[in-house]
């Protein structure tokens, strides 16, 4: 398989159009200018955008886990830290094991329940 930084790096990456399926839907990605389009063609959220292009720019090729990651398994502990300290903690603060309040709080500044399928 060749992966994206190869295709870069041997210039073979003219007209490359990359999908992938991100939490609400297919997106594309086109080169050259990299603009990330969903349904019908339509350009992506910026934070969508953002996602997708942090990902482009992280990659490396390792093989996909088939499974949730969890960040102390991404290599140093650092983001795991910062992660649990920035929200984890401040989550159990807040809302202890009362997980359907914190349900009901999020359905109510619009969140919603998302099923991995993985």
């Amino acid at each position: 398989m060749t992966h994206l930084f190869e295709l870069i790096q041997e210039n073979r990456v003219a007209g490359l159009v990359l999908r992938g399926e991100h939490w609400d839907g297919l997106y594309e990605i086109t080169w050259s200018g990299l603009p990330v389009t969903g349904k019908k063609g339509a350009p992506a959220p910026l934070h969508t955008e953002a996602l997708w292009l942090h990902y482009l720019a992280r990659a490396d090729g390792y093989p996909l886990a088939g499974r949730w990651v969890n960040l102390s398994e991404i290599g140093e502990l650092y983001y795991q830290q910062a992660f649990q300290g920035y929200t984890g903690d401040a989550l159990a603060r807040t809302w202890g094991g009362a997980l359907e309040g914190l349900e009901g709080k999020c359905r109510a500044e619009g969140g919603r329940v998302f099923r991995c399928r993985l």
